[in-house]
């Protein structure tokens, strides 16, 4: 991380309690988890014990390498730094180019996948709204002055739902 920073978990997967949501993040270091055989058994055991699995930016690298997202659509980071491959590029090249839609958040049941960086709240938002109503992720994008944010999304990118 920045200026040398390191989160470090103080438990392993074996420690943590069932989950009814797990958010896979990414970020610079998702090429590597990719390789992390521990962190990818541990995502298809929570997909084979039904959790609901989002992931935000290039978290979708690290399901497509869990073998989760095989034979479903799926979104990611599009935009990048002049010289870098857009990881969409990347996962299209990998789950197939027809199933990489540009989108915010792409809702195949229990996998989700959503766009890149700041779409995390939108995420966040949309998982509260599936599982909390409306009035819970409304009112709290309104506390998180994210309202007017959230409406410019969803009307720059889709939400493709497929349940």
């Amino acid at each position: 991380m920045a200026f040398g920073v390191r989160l470090m978990a103080v438990r392993g997967f074996r420690d943590l309690l069932a989950v009814d949501v797990l958010m896979v993040l990414g970020g610079p270091g998702w090429s590597a988890v990719c390789e992390n055989q521990p962190t990818l058994s541990y995502l298809q055991e929570a997909k084979a014990e039904g959790t609901t699995i989002a992931s935000v930016c290039t978290g979708a690298m690290i399901l497509e390498a869990a073998g989760l997202l095989s034979g479903l659509k799926a979104t990611t980071k599009v935009e990048v730094f002049d010289g870098e491959t857009p990881p969409l590029e990347i996962l299209g090249a990998r789950n197939g180019d027809d199933s990489t839609p540009v989108a915010r958040i792409v809702d195949t049941g229990q996998i989700l996948t959503g766009g890149g960086v700041s779409l995390g709240i939108d995420m966040t938002l949309y998982l509260l709204l599936r599982f909390c109503g409306a009035g819970g992720a409304e009112e709290t994008a309104r506390v998180l002055e994210y309202s007017a944010a959230w409406q410019a999304n969803a009307d720059r990118l889709p939400d493709l739902v497929a349940l």
